[in-house]
């Protein structure tokens, strides 16, 4: 069966925002399926709901310090991380291709 969610990447200023209280939006919402925080001013999230949705939900003191939310393509990938970040971006992949 077909995994037909989607990878997005939320990128912010992490001297403008209130870093926990983003922290704990991603990782308690139900519309994150899993996340990954390995970058200090990335998360990539897997989520079922569209950019648009997901930057709504985002803590609103967000919005004044800026931030993006785009989905990305993790089969065209490449860069310098840690062992456990990678893993993270593989298991990912293999999702979509089941």
């Amino acid at each position: 069966m077909s995994d037909n969610s989607r990878i997005y990447a939320i990128l912010y200023d992490r001297d403008k925002i209130d870093t926990e209280e983003l922290h704990r939006s991603v990782s308690r919402s139900n519309m994150v399926r899993r996340w990954w925080h390995h970058i200090k001013s990335l998360y990539l999230i897997k989520s079922d709901y569209s950019a648009a949705e997901i930057a709504e939900a985002l803590p609103r003191s967000m919005r004044e310090a800026g931030f993006l939310v785009i989905e990305v393509n993790l089969q065209n990938s490449s860069g310098w991380l840690s062992d456990k970040a990678w893993e993270w971006i593989s298991r990912r992949q293999k999702e979509k291709s089941m």
